[in-house]
């Protein structure tokens, strides 16, 4: 019953905490949103006799996030005729704002730390809670069709800086508990209302992923932002099948269809030299969580060691011999989205890949140069209890001369230049550095596997036996990787798939944002608004809709 009572304490604090921030929480300037939905109704059309819904899920709390999806959700709403319903967190006084300056016709609301209800809840709670015989059978756990386990051990890692815990503690039951909680009250909301669509860009963790699977089990389509801040796209979830899907995994007949396009020359000189431009440093990466990498490069720009042609230097630099091949093990953030894009899950978190394989390369022998490079977001490092360093010094002996860290102060540029071959459970960089015929290793069931461009392992022993047979297995598998799929699929998400909305600008992603900034330039976008671009963004969108598409294809590329 110890756990019971660590629960109900933290319980008891967080409602605390709650009601603190609460208090303390910076007033708003409504002015500004009396201002906004003024200026929206250029935008907003009237809805006539209609009867479809649409809900728009928003849990962020941040000012550029919950416009973007009140902007997708008025041209949908446009398109379909449909009228717009919100689900916020309770006191959530800016969402609410947004919802109303677009008009909204009725919120819904998710009650935050009812100390009464959370306490009662949690007897119940603890029957199930008690069964799990292990950390991994919790991960395991479904509740009614909702894949409740591997959202929870997602939303502990995030929130609890622990990347990867290996056993069950107080802290899951307590997550369980309010999954349980929201899961009894969303569900009676999808009851009684028949939504047609539901708006959400972020899917992933407590309650977001909770709502997100209720919907696509209730048959109602979700539409997800893509990218951004500026430049987005669409994304259609269309059934519970694809709840892990990454909102970037594009439908191979596309990619079938590129190669086979007219325009397949156009795709490739294009998509290769977008590749180039952003491995070589010249321009930012395009995912937004890694605005880090681009900002601490230019900050940085005069300390770079930069190579030019010269790659002599940087094995010189390194002590590594240049004889033996190279091969680049990309990590991740440890705390960030472990599970999400995910269909085959092979390692339970992000920490668990790098140990196993910082571990094994240890072991083999030093005919290899193992270069390991820290992800370029910096979520969490504040909090994390770990990171790729302090696990390089635990697990990597001394006398290993053949493994290193890549610098923070090298040009990422020396990278495609000296590399022989790419190891990543499933970041950006296996699909990059494909488009520059490297071989590239990565997991099976991520956005971008299955089609022929990877080297893809499907088991823990299958993925070590490609590390310690490393130099056969690149030279084997490398004649057959198709390299143009890896392009012409990078050139689909980035540039195809993805429109310079007039309405949106390279914003401020992080919660540190100036909101009053933020709004002023919302209002010089809205006053100069070009509405042939506007409209242009909602006949795309409306293709895509009334044709049922998974993918938004922006035409202006093809």
């Amino acid at each position: 019953m110890l756990i019971n009572l660590k629960v109900i304490l933290y319980i008891c604090f967080d409602i605390f905490r709650y009601k603190i921030n609460l208090i303390l929480k910076k007033n708003l300037d409504q002015k500004n949103f009396d201002k906004l939905e003024i200026i929206n109704k250029k935008i907003i059309k009237e809805k006539k006799n209609s009867k479809k819904k649409i809900l728009v899920a928003s849990f962020v709390h941040q000012y550029g996030y919950i416009y973007t999806e009140c902007l997708i959700s008025n041209h949908l709403s446009n398109i379909s005729n449909a009228r717009i319903y919100g689900l916020m967190d309770q006191n959530d006084e800016t969402t609410q704002s947004f919802f109303n300056s677009f008009q909204f016709c009725k919120n819904f609301y998710l009650a935050k730390n009812n100390l009464f209800i959370s306490l009662f809840n949690l007897k119940k709670t603890y029957e199930t809670f008690k069964k799990f015989k292990n950390l991994q059978d919790f991960i395991n756990f479904s509740y009614k069709g909702i894949d409740f386990g591997k959202l929870i051990y997602d939303h502990y890692i995030r929130n609890s800086g622990d990347p990867s815990p290996d056993k069950l503690n107080f802290k899951f039951l307590y997550f369980l508990n309010e999954t349980l909680l929201i899961y009894s009250n969303v569900k009676k909301i999808f009851e009684v209302n028949k939504f047609d669509y539901m708006v959400m860009s972020e899917r992933q963790f407590i309650p977001s992923m909770i709502i997100f699977q209720i919907a696509l089990s209730k048959k109602v389509k979700v539409i997800g932002r893509v990218a951004g801040p500026k430049k987005i796209g669409v994304y259609m979830y269309k059934s519970i099948n694809q709840k892990f899907y990454a909102d970037v995994q594009i439908d191979k007949k596309i990619i079938n269809k590129c190669i086979k396009s007219k325009n397949y020359n156009k795709y490739i000189f294009k998509g290769i030299k977008l590749v180039k431009e952003i491995i070589y440093n010249r321009k930012r990466n395009l995912d937004p969580t890694c605005l880090y990498d681009f900002n601490i490069s230019i900050k940085n720009k005069s300390q770079l060691i930069n190579f030019d042609k010269n790659s002599d230097k940087f094995f010189e630099l390194l002590n590594l011999d240049k004889k033996k091949p190279t091969c680049f093990i990309f990590s991740h953030n440890l705390l960030d989205g472990n599970l999400q894009g995910k269909s085959i899950f092979i390692y339970k978190d992000y920490l668990s890949w790098l140990r196993e394989t910082l571990k094994f390369i240890n072991k083999l022998d030093n005919s290899i140069n193992w270069i390991i490079k820290e992800h370029p977001s910096n979520y969490g490092f504040s909090k994390i209890k770990t990171n790729l360093k302090k696990e390089y010094d635990s697990l990597i002996e001394e006398n290993k001369k053949n493994i290193k860290i890549f610098p923070e102060n090298f040009n990422r540029e020396i990278i495609p230049k000296v590399a022989d071959g790419v190891v990543t459970l499933g970041s950006t960089a296996g699909l990059e550095y494909s488009c520059l015929k490297i071989p590239c290793i990565t997991s099976a069931g991520i956005f971008y596997s299955g089609n022929g461009f990877t080297i893809e392992y499907k088991s823990k022993s299958q993925y070590l036996n490609y590390l310690k047979h490393l130099s056969e297995t690149l030279l084997i598998k490398k004649k057959k990787l198709k390299s143009d799929k890896a392009i012409i699929n990078y050139y689909l998400i980035y540039e195809i798939m993805r429109f310079d909305h007039p309405l949106l600008f390279d914003f401020d992603i992080t919660r540190s944002m100036n909101e009053d900034n933020f709004m002023k330039k919302i209002f010089q976008l809205n006053e100069k608004i070009n509405l042939n671009r506007y409209n242009q963004f909602e006949n795309y969108f409306q293709y895509q809709i009334k044709k049922n598409k998974i993918h938004f294809i922006n035409k202006d590329k093809l």
